[in-house]
Order: structure tokens, then sequence, then C-alpha cells
């Protein structure tokens, strides 16, 4: 068991040294990159990034609570409308 787990530690190793560290390496080499802190400065990209996934995750849960509310008023005018009228 430990062979075979040697095995494939050793095989994901090889395919992850076939792709490169960075996929832009030519861009960013002539580029001067001091600028990015005080960027971060006036746009904070971390909390940017945190505020976005929150809205996401707002919208799901709205987009998730309409189909139910749609599904259970779905099944209850079903059940409603098999009901016999009572005259």
């Amino acid at each position: 068991m430990i062979l075979l787990v040697n095995l494939i530690k050793i095989l994901l190793l090889k395919i992850f040294g076939l792709f490169p560290d960075s996929p832009f390496p030519e861009y960013m080499d002539g580029m001067d990159t001091t600028f990015f802190v005080y960027l971060n400065w006036f746009f904070p990209l971390d909390t940017c990034l945190n505020m976005f996934l929150i809205w996401v995750n707002c919208i799901l849960i709205v987009l998730v609570l309409m189909l139910a509310k749609k599904y259970l008023l779905d099944k209850l005018l079903g059940l409603l409308m098999s009901l016999p009228l009572p005259f």
C-alpha cells in the first residue's frame, strides 16, 4: 500500500513539474511591481474579493429560496386543485 502511495506521489510530482511556475513570466520580467503596494492601499483587492464572495453567496441564497418557494407553492396548488369540490 505504501509503495502505491509513493508511486502516485512521484507521478503527480512529475506531472506538476511539467507546468511552468507562472503563466506570465515574460510580461512580469521588465515590469516595475512597486506600484502594486500603492494600488492595494487605494483599492484593497483582498477586501473587494471578500465583498464579492459575500455578494455571490447572498445572490445564491436568494435564488435557492426563490426556487424552494416556487416548488412548494406548485406542490401546494397541485394538492389543492386535486381536492374534490364540496358541491
